[in-house]
């Protein structure tokens, strides 16, 4: 009985270490094909010596990257790619130093701006990127207010033949329900005080308030001129052709 035993133990302490051996060697063959794969994918070293960059960011510039996925409308941001500004600013300020670069081909068709104002930040940092001697040109299908705004600061601009420029001013569009909530016997009540409480005009008016409307040219005035002298320097043109 004993002999008999200890065969098996035997056999089970074979069949063990075999199994071991074996999930070992799948294991490293497994690790090695990966690697394998992984080296394959991985692109070629480029030498930047006399090459052109292409800057063609695709999604929504802002100042701080956030994902509210826990929230719902109207609190969630759409599915796509976010930059943040200094990142940005950062990739051209290192571009502008590198000598090996002979020019920078910008498009930002596909970039979308969190407020006029970071629209603004980048252009700047643009014309910095022109003014440090590197050759800045621009390409795009569309050209809108944004995007207009960062080819204003190259050089050369360039739009597909069959492309379009459309370039638009500040502003703003606002419903105004006051004589459908009437028709439906809806009583609205107003308890703010004062000329600038535009919040709720919306509902208890049928049109824009004197008020409101300084109080929204006060806003966008100053930041429109600004971004029309911006297009307009580069191009050597009348801010007001804008």
């Amino acid at each position: 009985m004993k002999s008999v035993m200890a065969k098996i133990s035997a056999f089970l302490t074979s069949l063990r270490i075999w199994t071991l051996n074996l999930l070992t060697l799948f294991m490293l063959i497994y690790l090695v094909v990966v690697v394998v794969m992984v080296m394959q994918k991985m692109p070629d070293a480029v030498d930047p010596q006399g090459k052109v960059l292409i800057l063609k960011p695709e999604g929504l510039i802002l100042d701080q990257e956030a994902y509210p996925s826990e929230f719902t409308f109207p609190f969630s941001l759409p599915n796509q790619q976010q930059i943040q500004t200094r990142d940005l600013i950062r990739l051209i300020r290192s571009v502008a130093e590198d000598e090996r670069l002979t020019g920078v081909i910008i498009d930002f068709s596909e970039a979308e701006f969190a407020g006029p104002t970071t629209a603004l930040e980048i252009a700047s940092e643009l014309a910095a990127l022109r003014a440090s001697g590197k050759p800045l040109i621009a390409f795009s299908d569309v050209l809108t207010t944004s995007s207009y705004l960062m080819a204003a600061q190259a050089e050369e601009i360039y739009v597909h033949p069959s492309g379009a420029v459309s370039i638009s001013g500040l502003g703003g569009y606002r419903d105004y329900t006051r004589e459908l909530s009437d028709k439906l016997k809806i009583t609205m009540h107003n308890y703010s005080q004062g000329d600038f409480k535009s919040a709720v005009e919306s509902r208890t008016r049928s049109d824009m308030s004197a008020s409101d409307r300084l109080q929204r040219e006060e806003l966008y005035a100053p930041i429109w001129a600004t971004i029309k002298a911006q297009m307009a320097a580069t191009r050597e043109l009348d801010p007001e052709v804008f």
